[in-house]
């Protein structure tokens, strides 16, 4: 209705009116009104001025402003300037603020882009392929078995490589199988021995032998030149007046004090077979010196007149009772004495 106040105003014209006429007329309603609201224009200039309006004024500059309204949803962004632009989604192939990368359908949490746009490093918890070979995230570190912080497996029972001294052996996959080289023995799953090395020199020796480390060193000696895995951990079964087996060796020797070594120790460093030998050892069969005196000098003399205990290394199975008395009696390690002048071969066994 506020409308009509912009149509123009009628005048009433001071005229002389003829006698058909009466003396005064009254305008119609909307020349009134529009008399009224410009008095005070014609009254002083005779011009007339539009009337502002305050309700049309306000229904323009809403209609305006509604015209430049933005709205946003998640997919699209509206602009003043009336463009639509994509907002930014992993996998569509485009790098977008937010994203080290994109490779569209190739992205993946085991290559080098993952599947929220993120560029793999080390530490992230997902394993790279064939660049990674584990990752623990926070927890990477230089630990025994763990994850190292470049992402590669730190030194772990397993991977063919003996850590000493947390591991005794290592045979990689042959772990836990009871196979064993040509010159080894089986590593049990949890890389410790499951046997012993152990062998008789091809050398024969009299009884100087520089002691109980010459005798060592005689069976590191023969075990390096034979190409023996952990050749410098050998020591000889042998015992001074006080000191023997028991004492010297690293390893428990539940086992060989309790059965032997089977049907004895046959075959030399190369793993040749030899006939029966004897053996200098003045070693008890419970590992300790079998005698004070008998050693040759603590195997450091040829002297006439010194002699040692000595053992028996083997004994074909026939005639039976033979055998049966050297198994018994544990011959292999205590046998009969031996003058210390004469030649004998050692035991060497792997620590």
């Amino acid at each position: 209705m506020y409308l009509q106040a912009r149509r123009p105003p009628r005048f009433i014209l001071a005229i002389p009116l003829f006698s058909a006429c009466t003396a005064t007329q009254l305008p119609d309603k909307d020349a009134t009104e529009s008399t009224a609201n410009s008095t005070s224009a014609t009254e002083t200039d005779g011009s007339v001025e539009l009337p502002t309006d305050p309700t049309l004024s306000s229904l323009t500059t809403s209609t305006s402003s509604t015209s430049s309204t933005s709205s946003t949803s998640s997919a699209t962004t509206t602009t003043t300037a009336g463009s639509t632009s994509m907002a930014g989604i992993c996998g569509d192939f485009v790098v977008d603020p937010g994203e080290d990368c994109d490779l569209g359908t190739d992205n993946r949490d085991d290559g080098p882009c993952t599947l929220d746009c993120k560029g793999a490093v080390c530490g992230d918890g997902k394993i790279w392929a064939d660049v990674e070979a584990c990752d623990l995230a926070g927890d990477n570190s230089e630990d025994y078995a763990g994850c190292s912080p470049l992402c590669q497996m730190n030194p772990r029972c397993g991977d063919a490589t003996v850590d000493v001294p947390l591991e005794q052996c290592d045979a990689g996959p042959a772990n836990g199988s009871a196979e064993s080289g040509e010159k080894s023995v089986p590593c049990t799953i949890g890389c410790r021995w499951d046997a012993r090395l152990a062998f008789l020199t091809s050398v024969l020796y009299d009884a100087d032998l520089g002691g109980l480390d010459g005798a060592d060193q005689k069976c590191r000696t023969l075990g390096k030149a034979a190409g023996v895995p952990r050749w410098e951990t050998l020591r000889a079964w042998i015992s001074s007046g006080e000191v023997g087996p028991l004492d010297r060796f690293v390893d428990s020797l539940g086992d060989l004090v309790l059965d032997g070594p089977g049907d004895g120790i046959r075959v030399d460093e190369i793993g040749k077979p030899l006939p029966s030998s004897l053996v200098w050892t003045n070693t008890s069969v419970v590992g300790g010196p079998y005698s004070p005196v008998e050693h040759c000098s603590d195997w450091d003399s040829t002297m006439l007149g010194l002699g040692a205990r000595i053992g028996l290394s083997h004994l074909p199975h026939q005639p039976e009772d033979q055998w049966k008395t050297w198994q018994e009696d544990k011959q292999w390690t205590s046998f009969t004495g031996k003058e210390c002048f004469k030649l004998a071969r050692l035991y060497c066994f792997e620590q």
